[in-house]
Parts: structure tokens; C-alpha cells; sequence
């Protein structure tokens, strides 16, 4: 499988708009990797996009094979690493074994995640046994999130972070993991 559909870094004023991306990548659309590799996005937003791993069995943490060290298996959907000002709109995701959108920026790495909207995007994964849900760590902070729909996942979302605002979300069919 490819690593990422898409991959961003060290980019400004970006939209990512109708694209289908994901099918059986690791992961779908990465924003930022790292402010010490290639600089922090700005102003990077992905609206209206179709990002479905393909996926119907779980690879959750699994994603590498022990004997030919090939990845395999889906992560998140949409994940910002690195990025201050954006939006993530519209977006339909599908069956991502850890996240249909994450919004994961450490210390340890200097990364931020600010002032990022994310509103009317529908994150389900009724086909895999663990994810598809919401994640938002560390350093994610002074954003939006509004207007979600969380459907048929298989684990809590994590609504972490600082000075963030969240309204008007829907969870429905939320479960803990058989596995």
C-alpha cells in the first residue's frame, strides 16, 4: 500500500477540494509532519473530499509486517501534524483504523495545531473493528468544531487540547472496540 495519499509540508495557502484519496493508503491526506522537516503549513484547508481507506478488516496496530517490513492498514483519514490556520469542511471519511480526522501536534516535536475550523464532515467506519473517530492532542488549540456528524465507530472520540470550541456535533452508534 502507498504511505499517503497526499502529504503536505512547508506549504501556504492550500485548498485540497473534490478529490477522492485513500484507497488502501496508510494514511489519506497528511497536513504538516514536522516544523523541523520542510516548515509549518499555513492557511491549508481540505474541503468537500471523499477520503475512504477501503478497508474492511482492521490492521490497527498492525501496520507493519514483522517479516517483510511492508506497511499495511489504514491510520487516519485526515491528520494535521504541523499547521496554524485552516480549514477541514465537507470532508466524508471512512474506515481509517485509528482516526477519520485527527488533530495530533506534540511538543516533543515542536508542533502546533491553531486556529483550524472544522465543521460539516461525516467520520464512520462501519467495517473495521477499532476507529474512524475524532482525535484532537497536545498542542491542538484555539480551533472550531461544529456542525460533525460521528457515526457507526468503534471507539471514543478524544476531545483534547486547549481553548477549543466544540457544538453542534452528532454521535451516533458509538462503541467500545471488540478488540
Amino acid at each position: 500500500s502507498a504511505e499517503r495519499g497526499i502529504l503536505l509540508y512547508g506549504t501556504d495557502d492550500v485548498i485540497v477540494r473534490n478529490m477522492t484519496v485513500g484507497e488502501m493508503c496508510r494514511g489519506g491526506i497528511m497536513n504538516g509532519y514536522s516544523a523541523s522537516i520542510g516548515g509549518r503549513n499555513s492557511n491549508t484547508s481540505f474541503i468537500d473530499n471523499v477520503v475512504d481507506a477501503k478497508y474492511t478488516l482492521d490492521y490497527s496496530g498492525t501496520l507493519q509486517n514483522s517479516s517483510t517490513s511492508e506497511q499495511f492498514g489504514g491510520e487516519d483519514g485526515i491528520r494535521y501534524t504541523d499547521c496554524v490556520d485552516g480549514e477541514v469542511s465537507g470532508n466524508y471519511t471512512k474506515n481509517w483504523g485509528h482516526a477519520g480526522i485527527s488533530m495530533t501536534a506534540t511538543t516533543s516535536t515542536s508542533n502546533v495545531i491553531d486556529n483550524i475550523k472544522i465543521f460539516d464532515n461525516t467520520l464512520t467506519s462501519p467495517d473495521v473493528a477499532y476507529g474512524g473517530r475524532f482525535v484532537a492532542e497536545y498542542e491542538f488549540r484555539n480551533s472550531e468544531i461544529y456542525n460533525n456528524t460521528f457515526i457507526d465507530l468503534k471507539n471514543h472520540c478524544h476531545l483534547n487540547g486547549n481553548n477549543n470550541t466544540y457544538s453542534g456535533n452528532t454521535f451516533e452508534n458509538i462503541s467500545l472496540s471488540p478488540i
